[in-house]
C-alpha cells in the first residue's frame, strides 16, 4: 500500500510539472503582444518657444504586454509625416512608457529632421522592444504640427578662414556647445551674431575682445562655451569605428581608429569608402576618443540580429558582424547619428560606396 502511495504521488508531481511546462509555454508561443499607448502633451500652436525652454514636457502610456515577463525597453520616435518613419530620429528611451524632458530638449531632437523656424507637420510613437526574435509593439501614431525654434549661436571665427562654423545654445541660457573641425596651429576667436560681441581667451575661460585661442593638434573637437560665467572648453572629440578593419588595438596602438567626419545639415558622423575584404569575419564597433572607458562604447544588443536603427551603448554591446547584415565584402560608406548632450541613443546605415 506504502509503495502504491509513492508511485501516485511521483506519478502526480510528473503531471503537474509537464502542465506547468505547458502552460509557460503557451504565454510564451502564443502570446500576442498589446501595443502601448501614448499621451502626447499639447503645444499651443505648435510652437516651442525659446523663451519656455526649460518648461517640462511628459509624453507618457500604457505599458506594452508581450505575455511574458521581459525587460521592455521603450523609444518614443518622431518623423517627418508621411515618410513612414525613415529616418525617424529617436528621442529619448526608457525602461518605463513614461518620458520627461525641457521643451529645448525635445526642439533640439526635432532639428535632427526639420528646418528651424519652418512649420512642419510630425508623427510621433513609442515603440515597445524585448531581447530575442519577438516582433516590436508599436503605438498608434500621433500627429502634430510644430515650428522649432533657431538655436542662439555662437560663429568660429578662424583666422584665415571664410566658411563659419557655429556652436549653440539649446536652452538659450548662454551655455554653447558644438563640433568644431581645426586644422593644426589654427587661432579662432568666437562671434555673438545677435549681441553684436566678440570672445577670446585662453581655452579655458574667456573675455570680451580676449585673444585669439590657439589649436595644437588638427580634428574635431567639442567646443563648449558659457557667455555668463565667461569659461569654455576645447576638447578633442573623436568618433571612431574601430574593429577586425582596424585590427582593434593592435596595429596603430595610439590611435587605431577610422576618424569619421561630421555632417552640419545632416547631423550625423560618416566615413566613406571602408573597405570590408571578407563579409564573413568582418565586424565593428563605434567608439569615442579611441578608448573603450569614454563616453561611448556602441555596438548591437543582439549579434546575430542586429538593429542599426537602435545601438546599445553599455559594456554588454556586441561587434556588428558585416555578415549578419546581409552585406557582401566591398567597399561601404558609414553614417551614425549622435546627439551632442546626450548619452546616445544612436543609429547607424551601412551602404555600398557610390562608384
Amino acid at each position: 500500500m506504502k509503495n502504491n502511495i509513492i508511485t501516485f504521488l511521483l506519478i502526480g508531481t510528473v503531471l503537474a510539472f509537464f502542465a506547468c511546462e505547458k502552460d509557460e509555454t503557451q504565454a510564451v508561443l502564443t502570446s500576442t503582444p498589446t501595443a502601448p499607448t501614448l499621451t502626447v502633451p499639447t503645444l499651443a500652436a505648435g510652437l516651442l518657444d525659446r523663451d519656455k525652454a526649460t518648461e517640462i514636457l511628459t509624453f507618457e502610456g500604457n505599458a506594452a504586454n508581450f505575455g511574458f515577463d521581459a525587460r521592455i525597453v521603450y523609444s518614443l520616435q518622431a518623423a517627418i509625416a508621411g515618410k513612414e518613419f525613415d529616418g525617424a530620429v529617436t528621442i529619448m528611451t526608457n525602461f518605463k512608457n513614461s518620458f520627461t524632458m525641457q521643451l529645448s530638449e525635445f526642439n533640439l531632437s526635432l532639428l535632427d529632421i526639420l528646418k528651424e523656424d519652418v512649420p512642419a507637420d510630425i508623427e510621433i510613437r513609442v515603440v515597445a522592444s524585448v531581447e530575442g526574435d519577438v516582433p516590436d509593439a508599436i503605438s498608434a501614431i500621433s500627429s502634430l504640427q510644430v515650428t522649432p525654434y533657431g538655436l542662439p549661436r555662437l560663429d568660429i571665427n578662424i583666422t584665415g578662414e571664410t566658411e563659419k562654423q557655429k556652436i549653440v545654445s539649446p536652452a538659450g541660457d548662454g551655455d554653447y556647445a558644438g563640433f568644431v573641425k581645426f586644422k593644426a596651429g589654427d587661432t579662432f576667436t568666437m562671434t555673438d551674431p545677435d549681441a553684436g560681441v566678440n570672445y577670446g581667451g585662453n581655452g579655458s575661460t574667456i573675455s570680451i575682445d580676449g585673444p585669439a585661442i590657439t589649436v595644437t593638434e588638427a580634428g574635431w573637437y567639442k567646443v563648449t562655451a558659457n557667455t555668463v560665467d565667461l569659461t569654455m572648453a576645447n576638447d578633442r572629440y573623436l568618433v571612431g569605428i574601430v574593429g577586425s578593419v582596424t585590427g582593434w588595438d593592435n596595429i596603430w596602438p595610439a590611435r587605431p581608429d577610422y576618424e569619421m567626419d561630421y555632417d552640419y545639415d545632416g547631423k550625423f558622423w560618416y566615413y566613406n569608402g571602408l573597405e570590408f575584404s571578407s563579409n564573413a569575419s568582418e565586424r565593428i564597433k563605434f567608439r569615442h576618443n579611441a578608448d573603450w572607458g569614454n563616453d561611448f562604447n556602441l555596438g548591437v544588443r543582439d549579434r546575430d540580429n542586429p538593429d542599426l536603427d537602435n545601438l546599445w551603448n553599455d559594456g554588454g554591446s556586441n561587434d556588428i558582424v558585416i555578415a549578419n547584415l546581409g552585406l557582401a565584402a566591398g567597399t561601404y560608406d558609414i553614417k551614425i547619428w549622435l546627439s551632442i548632450g546626450k548619452t546616445p541613443d544612436a543609429r547607424c546605415t551601412i551602404e555600398p560606396s557610390e562608384k
